[in-house]
């Protein structure tokens, strides 16, 4: 269904407002993970965190378990964690954080948590989304935060069957391993065919400082994608042109409603092999926090 103008500006001044909370329903419809959802409190009340109901871990390279425990509004600023627990089978709500090495590879797991609402309507208008955030500071090797959208409901990535008009938005993906070690990717990725992406992106230098906000947007007008950080335009990406060449269905894929997300992972291949090794078991793992103050979508 095609909103008009008018009705898109009224629904991103209600999200802007924060008031009133979703249900789980409308979070998850059409789910295939079939995810819990608990709805935030305070301005974060129309957000839910949300984890798989077999409470394993979504992305193929990652060795998190979603927690709700792991989302949290502290000072009204929303924090999600990720974080070391010593036991042998799944954490649960209640397992508490250990930081120190758990005396075996096999005895230690790791969580992390998410959030999601719908941000952008279905239709053509042109509309920018910027997370105000700051990625987490002494962060142990192996771990990533990610700001990003999805134009397809509920925990999946690109897998299982095809999805030619999916759509991904990675805004802001923070690394801490292998070879983007302490450096920030931009990435669009387009289509899904055997479990496959049509993509462009590229490592960039621009986190800036760390012990500090920062505004990391998403600006879309027609087929572009314009990333930025503060002021500063980080990466520009064209649907069907570029690294996107061959795309089949840009306007479907762009065209088709957007939902939000900012969650942690931890990933689960050894040290030392690339940007998807893991934390080294042996080593202590703090509890690193990816700080959002607001989410703000506007109508162009």
């Amino acid at each position: 269904m095609r909103l008009h103008r008018a009705a898109l500006v009224s629904l991103a001044l209600a999200l802007l407002a924060t008031t009133g909370t979703a249900s789980a329903a409308e979070l998850t419809d059409g789910a295939t993970d079939s995810p819990a959802a608990l709805a935030l409190p305070g301005k974060w009340a129309d957000w839910a965190k949300v984890k798989p109901v077999e409470n394993t871990p979504v992305h193929p390279e990652s060795q998190a378990y979603f927690r709700l425990k792991n989302v949290r509004v502290v000072d009204g600023d929303l924090v999600i964690r990720s974080m070391r627990h010593c036991l042998a089978g799944a954490p649960t709500e209640d397992t508490t954080p250990h930081p120190a090495p758990c005396g075996s590879k096999e005895n230690t797991k790791y969580s992390t948590g998410r959030a999601q609402k719908w941000l952008v309507p279905a239709g053509p208008d042109d509309w920018r989304v910027t997370f105000k955030a700051k990625v987490p500071q002494g962060a142990a090797g192996g771990t990533r935060s990610a700001l990003w959208m999805l134009n397809t409901p509920g925990l999946g990535y690109c897998k299982g069957a095809e999805k030619p008009t999916f759509g991904e938005i990675d805004v802001l993906e923070w690394y801490t391993a292998g070879s983007r070690e302490q450096r920030t990717t931009a990435t669009t990725h387009l289509e899904c065919k055997d479990n496959t992406h049509v993509s462009e992106g590229g490592a960039r230098d621009f986190v800036g400082d760390r012990a500090v906000f920062h505004d990391w947007s998403v600006t879309r007008r027609g087929s572009v994608l314009t990333y930025r950080m503060d002021d500063k335009v980080v990466l520009k990406h064209t649907c069907n042109e570029g690294g996107l060449a061959g795309v089949e269905q840009c306007a479907d894929i762009l065209n088709a409603g957007w939902l939000g997300i900012m969650q942690g992972e931890v990933f689960k291949r050894d040290p030392g092999t690339g940007f998807y090794a893991g934390p080294r078991w042996d080593k202590r793992f703090p509890t690193i926090s990816l700080v959002i103050r607001n989410v703000k979508v506007e109508v162009l």
